[in-house]
């Protein structure tokens, strides 16, 4: 046996059998520092690293892996995923520079135009985006402009268009195979997210009852919504294929995401204790792909127990990583947990803090719907905290 191969078996013992994924990295760590130049285990230490959030060092990983430019079109996986770093890590100016590089390196990226949009968005420079969908309009690239449009609709709160929007992209992501941004059964999930959000709750099972085909993690985030929804025999079902396609793999995330719709149908039969314990623990182990849905769990829970100092520290951490919220298509997300730190230190009574944040929102979320719970309760509490 190769050292090589024997470092991808101790990464994967370590990893999945001991659920030590510090050890799993340090294993991959000290051997591409002993041999900078092996680039499949270089991948892999980049790989891991951005999972474990740890995207300082995968950003460096990528730079090594992509080398000195141009990029090539050989290493788009590589350009994407220092994307992505960069993004995580709130270097708008370098995302942007990276997303202009690959659209200029490789011109039939077809990415290059979301990785545009994304980091203008991100840095919250609106006029850019909407101009790069409105030329992807023109170029009659209907997948690109219809998912982006209804992320910028998100991002002005404007949600019932979001809808539109990405209904209609739905209708084309049925008919086809391929696709560079949203599965159908992902789209179908954030419609659900985004419909829950208005406070139309016939639409969001809608949309959660074509959720089939993704990831455990994405699985976990449908169960959560039907809880929320009250619908807990959906979410128990959903709960019940987790443990089963997970069983005999207990890592640390594994469990988080089996804790996070526990949590969440505990919290809707009125168990909030039980609730925020279970939250609390799938908390502890950060982990990109379920770390906002979990957090914001958490948050919840933490409202809903009388642990407002928790529920502050949660939003803060999703606000924190306003470009790491953008890079996973989670505009919504990141303007929500604005709203939530002026509800839970309102809850406190801190009048010198709720109102900042309720304003941040609406500011956000000036141009969002009418008809919206959270900004039609922000705009009534900055007047009545106004006096």
């Amino acid at each position: 046996m190769t050292r090589p191969e024997q470092v991808k078996i101790d990464e994967f013992y370590f990893g999945l059998v001991l659920n030590d994924h510090e050890r799993a990295l340090k294993e991959v760590a000290e051997f591409v520092r002993e041999y900078p130049k092996n680039l499949d285990l270089l991948n892999t230490f980049a790989d891991d690293a951005s999972a474990l959030m740890r995207f300082d060092i995968a950003e460096d990983a990528e730079h090594r892996l992509l080398g000195t430019p141009p990029f090539r079109k050989s290493s788009t996986e590589s350009v994407l995923a220092l994307w992505n770093e960069q993004l995580a890590r709130n270097e708008f100016p370098s995302a942007a520079g990276t997303a202009k590089q690959a659209r200029d390196d490789i011109p039939d990226l077809f990415q290059g135009p979301y990785l545009e949009v994304i980091s203008f968005l991100a840095e919250g420079n609106i006029d850019k985006g909407e101009a790069e969908i409105s030329h992807l309009r023109e170029q009659q690239l209907a997948q690109a402009s219809l998912w982006l449009g209804g992320l910028l609709d998100t991002y002005k709160g404007r949600l019932a268009a979001a809808q539109r929007q990405w209904t209609e992209y739905l209708g084309i992501v049925q008919d086809t195979s391929e696709t560079w941004v949203a599965s159908e059964d992902v789209a179908h999930l954030w419609l659900a997210r985004i419909c829950l959000l208005a406070g139309d709750a016939e639409a969001a099972r809608k949309h959660l009852n074509q959720v089939q085909k993704v990831r455990d993690e994405y699985l976990a985030e449908a169960g959560k919504y039907y809880a929320r929804l009250g619908d807990t025999q959906h979410a128990e079902d959903i709960l019940g294929r987790l443990k089963s396609h997970l069983a005999g793999r207990a890592t640390n995330q594994n469990r988080a995401i089996i804790q996070l719709v526990e949590g969440e149908i505990e919290l809707k039969k009125g168990n909030a204790r039980k609730s925020f314990e279970l939250i609390s623990t799938a908390a502890q182990y950060p982990w990109a792909y379920s770390f906002i849905p979990i957090k914001e769990s958490l948050a919840n829970a933490a409202l809903s127990s009388g642990h407002y100092d928790i529920a502050v520290s949660a939003y803060q951490e999703i606000v924190d990583k306003r470009g790491f919220a953008f890079s996973w298509d989670r505009p919504d997300d990141w303007i929500m947990a604005q709203y939530g730190l002026g509800h839970a230190t309102d809850l406190q009574n801190r009048r010198d803090l709720a109102p900042q944040y309720y304003k941040e929102f609406e500011y956000l979320w000036h141009e969002g719907d009418h008809n919206l719970t959270p900004l039609r309760e922000a705009r009534k509490r900055i007047s009545e905290l106004a006096h």
